[in-house]
């Protein structure tokens, strides 16, 4: 017993996450049927934090057909650029080799570990009777997703077809299938059959649709996912993925489905009823728990309500109505004013500051599209936080390099602070500080700036990107000589 105790006290041996290399890497995922790859950089402190969870997560699945890997972007970046790995750590899945699907789970040993023993079994459950189609309908799960169940006569390449798409959704929606016809009461060779959440059940939709298309990936995954909400869905921070960001209707309340389904269903359900009556509309209508989205509704400047609240977003922009009492009138409204073009958006931002002399500008969200979108200008924009600790490193080390800078009349540099102005498309934030190069031609397309953070490293970035080159820097960022 004394024994068991003191190797139960012994720190956990973590197996190896493999560290992989752009000439080993698809040798190494190719190894296990499933490997997690963790796309990293030695500086993140994201990925500091996620490190011993990747560890603990690797140690706990040793015995099983799967691997943990990660790969340094700022040593192989190439591989990093090829799997469009934009942000630091970025997850993702590799099935016998191939990419598979991007990690959706809880970073933390258990939503690791979680995630990959799901993946590693069969992906659609065996049913061989009613009773446990019944069975798997009554579940917890099946109360908040969607089922989708398949018969085929013959068990062949249709059913392959089915199991690959139930891979691709593992976690999202629920999978079965069987070779018994009176589990569906099905007439024909083959039939699928999607169920939509329990608790999300209304008087006004179908609870369950059949199939009638070509059994293809493609075509299947398409219907699953355009099918699964009906007209109004749930959208959490789990399923959001499969709503659209552009010309999406969110409907935030505080009651969830977690506390307060009627609450829930009774906003639905008078969507609904109005949605039937508006076929013309080209939206997609969502209801969001509130504290589910606090950042939304930061940015939208209204975190403390009231509730229920409507947001539109469309083009990259938000529009916002304040419901005082939930009335259909005033959901028209607002969407007839919108595809009128009479709504403002709404922008998050900081007052305007005063001009300054500093050679690094600070923009705020009302005034991004005039300082970093001028078209006269390479811009170099810093992204930060006021109490992160590694901007607080870079801002000197930042300005600096722009007042080494200051003179030449293409270049511009920015300050920006993300926690409290908007981050317009296509700037993707995830951490602190973020770097962007933002060239005068292609405003749409800025650069993700992943070098050296040094002065002379900064400064040679901007030469070497600059679309014109500098006054006082040459290509390489060394300083011209003065002409005699």
């Amino acid at each position: 017993m004394l024994v068991m105790l003191i190797f139960a006290l012994l720190p956990l041996a973590y197996a190896e996450v493999v560290e992989l290399t752009k000439d080993d890497f698809e040798t190494k995922v190719s190894e296990k049927e499933y490997t997690l790859v963790m796309f990293y950089a030695p500086w993140c402190g994201h990925c500091k934090h996620l490190k011993p969870h990747f560890e603990e997560a690797s140690s706990l699945l040793k015995e099983s057909n799967v691997r943990l890997a990660r790969l340094d972007c700022t040593a192989h970046g190439d591989k990093c650029t090829e799997f469009q790995v934009s942000g630091y750590p970025t997850v993702k899945l590799f099935k016998n080799g191939v990419f598979h699907k991007d990690y959706d789970g809880a970073r933390d040993t258990d939503g690791i570990r979680a995630f990959m023993v799901k993946h590693s079994q069969p992906p659609s459950k065996k049913l061989d009777n009613v009773a446990q189609l019944k069975d798997l309908l009554a579940s917890d799960d099946a109360g908040r997703l969607s089922v989708v169940v398949a018969y085929f006569k013959e068990q062949g390449s249709s059913l392959k077809t089915f199991q690959d798409v139930a891979s691709s959704l593992l976690s999202d929606v629920l999978f079965a299938h069987t070779g018994d016809p009176s589990v569906l009461d099905s007439k024909r060779d083959s039939d699928i059959r999607l169920y939509r959440p329990r608790l999300l059940a209304s008087k006004l939709e179908d609870q369950s649709l059949e199939y009638s298309g070509k059994v293809t990936s493609e075509a299947l995954n398409d219907w699953i996912r355009k099918s699964q909400f009906g007209l109004v869905g749930y959208r959490s921070p789990q399923n959001d993925k499969f709503f659209p960001k552009d010309n999406l209707l969110v409907l935030y309340n505080n009651a969830s489905l977690v506390d307060y389904v009627k609450g829930v269903n009774y906003y639905r359900n008078r969507l609904i009823k109005l949605l039937k009556t508006k076929p013309e509309w080209k939206l997609t209508f969502a209801y969001s728990y509130s504290l589910d989205y606090y950042h939304e509704l930061s940015d939208l400047g209204e975190v403390d309500g009231p509730f229920p609240l409507v947001a539109l977003y469309s083009s990259g922009k938000k529009y916002k109505h304040k419901l005082s009492d939930f009335k259909p009138d005033a959901i028209v409204k607002f969407v007839e004013d919108f595809t009128a073009g009479t709504l403002t958006a709404h922008i998050k931002s900081q007052p305007i500051p005063t001009p300054t002399d500093e050679a690094a500008v600070t923009a705020v969200g009302l005034t991004f599209d005039e300082v970093v979108n001028d078209e006269s200008k390479d811009v170099l924009i810093m992204f930060h936080a006021p109490w992160c600790g590694h901007c607080k490193s870079l801002m000197p080390k930042f300005k600096e390099a722009a007042e080494k800078l200051r003179s030449e009349p293409g270049v511009r540099f920015v300050l920006y602070d993300a926690t409290e102005n908007e981050i317009p498309e296509p700037y993707e934030v995830r951490g602190y500080p973020t770097l962007y190069f933002v060239p005068r031609k292609s405003k749409n397309a800025p650069k993700s700036f992943e070098g050296s953070r040094e002065v002379d490293d900064i400064i040679k970035y901007v030469a070497k990107e600059s679309t014109e080159e500098l006054q006082g820097f040459d290509r390489d960022g060394r300083l011209k000589k003065p002409e005699l």
